[in-house]
């Protein structure tokens, strides 16, 4: 994370709307806290649970 809240590397090539972010180190462990909610060990169960409902079925979504 701290890669990302500096200027990125001194690389030429580096695209020039990479710039600086200011972010404190709190605000850092909840970002990063926050993409973990995003992963998961289990993605194949999330997926299987997904599509075990029909789209557009009511029932299921307690409609």
């Amino acid at each position: 994370m701290a890669y990302y809240a500096g200027n990125g590397s001194d690389d030429p090539l580096q695209d020039v709307r990479i710039s600086d972010m200011t972010i404190t180190v709190d605000e850092q462990q909840a970002l990063v806290a926050f993409l973990r909610t995003l992963t998961s060990n289990q993605v194949d169960a999330l997926v299987s649970d997904a599509r075990s409902v029909e789209i557009g079925e009511r029932e299921a979504a307690g409609l």
